[in-house]
């Protein structure tokens, strides 16, 4: 029996797709990374349920018919089999970093592929009809906190309808965060391509220098970042991003690294990545002998920065510095290089601002 497709959804970055697959035999959901990541990242699929009776052992015959495998009785639920499902009652919720899905029936969680298995080698699914663990499918149980953090997603999704969104409330506090520091903003440029979410540049003069702040990057979770951090992961997730040019360099040559920041903005999620203290980024902006950027919160020495915090995380402001080759070089030479080259900046008396008389350190 051809599989029947009951959901078919693509996350709002476009980098992945969910589709929900139905056969005479199973419910099976897949997420599949869009073809210019598929080299990076695996499909992942998770078993939803079983339509007909389990067999008592792993179903080879179906695998070797690359058909999708019934559950073995002793892990299901449902031994003898359960109802079809149908179309109309089917939700897919995306987690907030977009790198993980949830599967609803009739509002109910029934089916959860964590964020943080696409980073794995084995990845894993949850699943509620499954009633013991087996190849990398676990029962999904009340005390999951991925079904505290699929209602978060669900929350967060809903604020953004027709009638209202937080995006005037974000906008607001960010930016008036940043003008009771640097004074008053002297222009606004819209960074998002029209696309959701909303996200912005704000100019400052400030001083000697031409300073730009982006606003409302740290709406989402960055992905990756809760497997490489686990419990800590609330600290990194969040950014902004900032960056800081003496006037002596020139007002145009400060909109052309604006410009590179405001591209660097939606990174994480255009690339399935994650940005924090040390990334070096490749840039067309910057000028001989540079040819990359490097992020940092450490070499800010500026005015102290209110403490911001967005989805109750709080949210670091990276701050890009111009890097020479043999610089990002040297920083991906040996694990923590990014931080060993920020402390040689520091050692250097170079920080937040970009001058003109700044040498290579390495």
């Amino acid at each position: 029996m051809e599989p029947t497709v009951l959901l078919d959804a693509v996350n709002p970055s476009g980098t992945l797709r969910a589709i929900v697959e139905q056969t005479g035999t199973t419910v099976y959901l897949y997420i599949q990374p869009h073809p210019d990541l598929a080299e990076q990242y695996p499909m992942r699929s998770g078993w939803v349920r079983n339509l007909t009776a389990a067999p008592g052992e792993f179903d080879y015959e179906s695998m070797q018919a690359g058909e999708a495998p019934l559950l073995p009785a002793a892990h299901c639920a449902h031994p003898d089999g359960a109802e079809p499902m149908e179309e109309g009652r089917l939700t897919l919720v995306w987690s907030e970093a977009e790198d993980g899905a949830s599967l609803l029936y009739d509002g109910e969680i029934i089916v959860i592929i964590p964020g943080w298995s696409l980073y794995m080698e084995n990845p894993v699914t949850y699943a509620r009809d499954c009633i013991a663990e087996t190849n990398n499918l676990f029962p999904l149980t009340a005390d999951n906190v991925l079904i505290e953090q699929t209602y978060k997603a669900v929350d967060f999704i809903g604020e953004w309808n027709e009638d209202s969104s937080p995006w005037p409330v974000t906008q607001e506090y960010l930016l008036g965060s940043y003008e009771k520091v640097f004074g008053p903003h002297h222009q606004y440029f819209a960074i998002d391509g029209g696309t959701w979410p909303p996200m912005a540049l704000v100019s400052f003069k400030y001083q000697d220098i031409y300073l730009f702040l982006t606003i409302g990057v740290s709406q989402r979770p960055m992905p990756w970042v809760d497997y490489l951090y686990g419990d800590n992961a609330p600290a990194y997730r969040r950014m902004e991003l900032g960056i800081a040019i003496h006037q002596s360099l020139g007002e145009s040559f400060a909109m052309e690294l604006a410009q590179g920041i405001a591209g660097i903005a939606g990174m994480p999620w255009r690339k399935i990545s994650w940005l924090g203290e040390g990334h070096t980024i490749s840039s067309a902006a910057v000028k001989a002998p540079y040819e990359s950027l490097i992020l940092s919160s450490a070499l800010y020495n500026g005015p102290e920065l209110p403490a911001l915090v967005m989805g109750n995380d709080p949210v670091n402001i990276y701050w890009a510095q111009p890097i020479a080759q043999q610089e990002r070089e040297s920083a991906h030479a040996e694990a923590n290089g990014g931080y060993q080259l920020i402390e040689k900046l520091i050692h250097a008396d170079i920080n937040w601002v970009i001058t003109a008389d700044r040498k290579p350190v390495a």
